[in-house]
């Protein structure tokens, strides 16, 4: 009689490394932040401070403006992010 065995079955390409699943989370974080229309609160802080220089060098400041913000709001500091030569005090649709 053949019994099953008990327990998850084994991955055929072996168990990941720490450092295969850290750089899959990286991947679902940059993942969920690219599509994070309004939802950049469900993100990791980690994950948005990670990002930062990512969004510097791809030059999207809507995107690094919302980062901002969130990180701001979760440290309790109030940050106002406007674009890069905008003068102040003008609003700025992101």
């Amino acid at each position: 009689m053949n019994t099953p065995k008990r327990g998850r079955p084994p991955k055929p390409e072996g168990a990941a490394t720490a450092a295969e699943r850290k750089r899959a989370q990286r991947a679902r974080d940059t993942a969920a932040l690219w599509a994070a229309g309004g939802s950049i609160d469900e993100l990791t802080t980690s994950a948005l401070i990670e990002h930062i220089a990512k969004l510097i060098h791809d030059e999207r400041p809507g995107t690094l403006g919302a980062v901002l913000t969130e990180l701001g709001r979760r440290g309790g500091v109030a940050v106002t992010a406007r674009p890069y030569g905008a003068p102040p005090g003008k609003r700025v649709k992101w």
